[in-house]
């Protein structure tokens, strides 16, 4: 046939409307090589790209993947610290969808569009205490608690319940809203909540952290380092070596044993035993009890009519004091020293610097002393007022025990069967409260 030139190749193709997808470099190898064909490709369409389905980026561990112990920054391992339990705050965003894309439509060689297939929209996985966010794109927490991905749906539970004990296969607790733990607490751990914490068994050498209530099903033994702090009432069955502060009342059912106790309000102990026996116990209010102390003699120290802040702050304070004096002291003789020097002649460079410090800290550190001794006098005043404030019991009170109401302070050196203990401002008063 006759010899093909690419005029006469791109007019055929235009006579049949072909006009997308044109391979022009195709078209020329075949021109100038001279080859003879029957069947080539010359135009191309474009396939449509479908769109990519939407999406959801949980932000939290929804599949519990980062779990385990954690790194610090000596590369030791802390498997007390395993990132089991989530918490969030409300308004606090759960979850992102990534909208669905419309996908890039194609083309055939005639120039007519092939549409795309859009992706696939996802619906935000709304469970319980969640809703959707301004944008509608994000799903938030509407009140504090563990966020959890359930059959599909993400949940916010305000009670964070542990079927369990607290161990190393849960290391410790840090959660904003309630705990029960329906297991023990191993020595050597601790639970931190943003409300109360309930357990359901014995709590061991551990700590315990409440904003509100502390409840223990049966009691802590503490070998000398269980702790629990609680901002309202902490109750159990017994308390042994630890050490327990409430700010609110400790009701605990049978014995307080060698523990240190400080209750804003009341201390009481008034089930089948209600024995206090060792430690050193303080109650804003008072302290109730079946028996104080022991026929051994332990010594068992019991205030009452005094909030244990208001003692706590006046012995920091009086120490802190004790450590200011010297210092102040000791700054005002050498200022001294110096500026004897530098009235006989000039001070070199150094002691004229240190000189200069002297003098800029000696006027903080004389603040700090007036404002602190003024502060300690107010509470000294206060506590030599105070003498409200009851202990009772109900069945003996024995030797060893040392009795502090308000002011008034007094040892016990015979046993004392049913009495109440009060203070009229100078000693304490003993008195047979009426059946």
């Amino acid at each position: 046939g006759a010899q093909l030139n690419v005029d006469t190749v791109l007019n055929a193709l235009n006579e049949k409307e072909i006009k997308f997808g044109i391979l022009d470099e195709e078209i020329k190898r075949i021109v100038n090589e001279g080859e003879e064909v029957t069947k080539i490709l010359i135009a191309r369409g474009k396939e449509p790209v479908g769109g990519e389905d939407g999406r959801i980026e949980y932000h939290f561990d929804a599949f519990l993947e980062n779990t385990g112990p954690r790194i610090d920054d000596e590369d030791i391992a802390n498997f007390k610290e395993l990132g089991l339990f989530e918490s969030i705050k409300p308004g606090g965003i759960l979850v992102t969808r990534i909208p669905p894309t419309t996908g890039e439509e194609g083309s055939n060689v005639l120039g007519n569009p092939i549409p795309a297939t859009p992706g696939k929209d996802v619906p935000l996985p709304v469970g319980k205490n969640t809703e959707e966010g301004d944008d509608s794109n994000t799903l938030v927490a509407t009140c504090e608690g563990q966020p959890k991905l359930v059959s599909g749906k993400v949940t916010v539970d305000e009670v964070l319940t542990v079927k369990g004990d607290i161990d190393l296969s849960t290391g410790n607790i840090d959660f904003v809203g309630s705990v029960v733990i329906q297991g023990a607490i191993s020595g050597g751990f601790k639970v931190k909540a943003g409300d109360s914490v309930t357990c359901l068994d014995v709590v061991e050498g551990a700590e315990i952290e409440a904003v509100g209530d502390v409840n223990l099903k049966w009691g802590m033994k503490g070998q000398n380092k269980g702790k629990i702090t609680a901002g309202g009432d902490v109750t159990a069955k017994f308390l042994e070596t630890c050490s327990v502060t409430a700010g609110g009342s400790v009701i605990v059912e049978e014995f307080i044993l060698g523990s240190r106790v400080r209750a804003t309000s009341e201390i009481t102990c008034v089930g089948s035993k209600g024995w206090i026996t060792g430690g050193h116990l303080s109650a804003g209010r008072a302290i109730s009890c079946k028996m104080l102390g022991n026929e051994m003699g332990i010594k068992t120290i019991v205030e009452v009519g005094i909030k244990p802040q208001l003692r706590d702050e006046y012995e920091v304070l009086k120490a802190r004091l004790g450590e200011i004096v010297p210092r102040l002291n000791q700054v005002i003789k050498t200022l001294e020293q110096l500026n004897e020097l530098h009235a006989k002649e000039p001070l070199d460079a150094t002691k004229s610097e240190f000189r200069s410090k002297l003098q800029a800290t000696l006027p903080l550190m004389d603040r700090e002393y007036q404002i602190g001794r003024k502060r300690l006098a107010e509470i000294a005043e206060i506590l030599q007022a105070t003498h409200e404030g009851r202990v009772t019991v109900t069945e003996s009170a024995h030797p060893g025990v040392h009795l502090n109401i308000g002011h008034a302070q007094q040892q016990l050196h015979e046993k004392c069967g049913v009495v109440s203990f009060t203070s009229d401002g100078e000693e304490v008063q003993t008195s047979v409260p009426h059946a």
